[in-house]
């Protein structure tokens, strides 16, 4: 019963605040920026997820099936955070209005935000520490039964050992007749020169322009396999259409644009290879961080963050980028998971679903040149919406063939 208490009086607190910060946006940024703590540009990033992190927090605390205390203890290190905001505001002795939990512009920060959060972190710990186990304990019998639950970060790989592969290349393609034969040529010279055992699955997701032109060359080539929607029905769709035909070992994604480079698929494989880790993510965050790649601060690093807060707060899988293209596969570990995805939410599906099913995914860095809006990204910040419903669709899942 306290435990239901310490949930609900913070799923309520949270509520608030989040749809507040939500239908206040421009007020609340320029709270932020009021503190001055932090630059524009990180106080534009914590706007656009805070208030969705609020908001999947108080879903979780008061979700029926969800006894973790990840979201118990989320939700206490954030009201420390807030304290200690607020305490270099009074320290300073800058005037500002209260933006932790809310768009309060005639309540100061003082004592009564103060006791505000500390009533949160008080009532975050007193529910982590009243969980009851006993879900958590069924979702690690779970994934004994189902495979290995461990997951890591390997920050180098050394791509260039040859290392045997059987391959099924998967490139879902939708209006990208500028680059596809490039990307073609690209994947075709990598797998060639790594002496794979290799097939290429394409698929045409109805395009309109010169893509299915661009492809035609490929129709008699032994390697490659060219299937075609009629009508366009989205990135989910157009991989399980190849995966129903896929006959290599691993399965690897591949965008048809140039944002992400094939030579890097090699690498996937060595870690793999390295590690036996049964699922390999390239994480453009990790190639950030490591200097091989561009960091990115904009709505779409906003997106990919928050989904990460999920998948971290539901699944307890601590990942640096669920959205990227890359991510490697066993064939068959795919095919267990009976994909449904139509569209974009084909990456926090087989995350949630590696996730239920214990697989151990490993991430490494990889480059990335990210394309605009006006030179063909289709993806969104709505995505980033879709995700996580998406995640939280899946959140007990079990594979109905065991």
């Amino acid at each position: 019963m306290i435990r239901l208490a310490c949930a609900w009086y913070c799923a309520v607190v949270l509520w608030i605040s989040g749809a507040q910060h939500l239908a206040n946006k421009y007020y609340f940024f320029g709270t932020i920026l009021d503190y001055q703590l932090v630059t524009p540009t990180f106080a534009a990033l914590t706007a656009s997820v805070l208030p969705l992190l609020h908001l999947m927090l108080a879903a979780l605390l008061i979700a029926p099936g969800v006894r973790s205390k990840t979201p118990f203890l989320s939700v206490a290190l954030l009201a420390l955070v807030f304290i200690a905001v607020q305490a270099t505001v009074l320290v300073r002795g800058i005037s500002v209005d209260c933006g932790c939990f809310g768009a309060m512009s005639n309540r100061p920060v003082g004592g009564a935000s103060l006791a505000t959060a500390a009533s949160l972190a008080l009532a975050g710990l007193a529910g982590a520490g009243l969980t009851a186990p006993g879900s958590q304990r069924r979702d690690e019998a779970f994934q004994r039964n189902h495979g290995q639950s461990n997951h890591g970060v390997l920050d180098a790989i050394d791509s260039s050992e040859q290392v045997a592969a059987s391959i099924s290349i998967i490139i879902p393609v939708f209006n990208e007749g500028a680059t596809i034969g490039q990307v073609v040529k690209h994947v075709e010279r990598v797998a060639s020169k790594r002496r794979w055992d290799w097939q290429l699955l394409i698929v045409d997701d109805g395009s309109t322009d010169e893509t299915p032109a661009r492809l035609a060359e490929y129709a008699q080539h032994e390697r490659i396999r060219l299937y075609r929607h009629d009508a366009n029905r989205g990135k989910g769709s157009a991989i399980r259409t190849a995966l129903a035909e896929v006959g290599r070992e691993l399965t690897v994604i591949q965008d048809a644009d140039l944002e992400y480079d094939p030579e890097q698929i090699s690498a996937l494989i060595q870690a793999r290879a390295q590690t036996g880790a049964a699922v390999v993510y390239g994480s453009r965050v990790l190639g950030a961080a490591s200097g091989i790649t561009n960091p990115r601060w904009n709505v779409y690093a906003a997106g990919v963050l928050m989904v990460n807060i999920a998948v971290w707060l539901i699944y307890g899988r601590r990942i640096t980028d669920e959205a990227t293209c890359y991510k490697l596969f066993r064939t068959a570990d795919l095919r267990r998971m009976e994909l449904s995805c139509v569209g974009f939410e084909f990456c926090p599906e087989v995350t949630a679903k590696s996730a239920r099913l214990g697989l151990s995914i490993l991430e490494i860095p990889i480059r990335y040149r990210p394309r605009s809006v006006r030179d063909g990204k289709k993806v969104s910040f709505r995505d980033a919406v879709v995700a996580l419903k998406t995640l939280w669709r899946f959140r007990q899942w079990t594979p109905q063939n065991g």
